[in-house]
């Protein structure tokens, strides 16, 4: 398996992206639709969906290459809800439902599939991919977010 990043190009582009980061072992949770697809799999600033960040700080932008994790279930769904919640319209909300989707699914994370930096207090994380890693085949599990946490979508 190959050792260059996916997004090497846009990588590139910054100085120590990522920083920051090491191989690791582990599971993670990732927002996705209700039929995984690998549109769900996409960093930020190339997801068709979502308009790219416009930021000055290199770090955040060298992260917007990176696809955002969470350490774990509780964390993955609380972050999801506040953010679902922070939508003062119906229309802001389904606009963030199709952005994000509305599943957190179980992903198996190796050494060989990339690199990642250390969960912030919410659980986040950014995932830096290997070229050949495709997270949508590790996927063990998926969980309606708005099911498990009991809200009426």
């Amino acid at each position: 398996m190959s050792k260059e990043f996916k997004y090497q190009s846009y990588l590139d582009k910054y100085k120590n992206c990522p920083k920051d980061c090491e191989e690791k072992d582990l599971i993670a949770y990732r927002w996705v639709n209700s039929h995984p697809s690998n549109c769900d799999f996409y960093p930020v600033n190339l997801h068709p969906k979502i308009a790219a960040r416009i930021v000055d700080d290199s770090d955040m932008m060298c992260t917007s290459y990176g696809l955002s994790l969470f350490k774990d279930l509780k964390s993955s769904v609380q972050k999801y809800i506040k953010d679902y919640n922070n939508r003062d319209r119906k229309s802001k909300k389904d606009k963030f439902k199709n952005e994000k989707g509305t599943c957190t699914a179980k992903v198996r994370i190796t050494k060989a599939d990339g690199v990642c930096d250390t969960p912030v207090s919410s659980g986040h994380f950014n995932f830096f991919e290997y070229k050949d890693c495709n997270l949508l085949t590790t996927i063990t599990e998926k969980i309606d977010i708005f099911a498990y946490s009991g809200i009426v979508k």
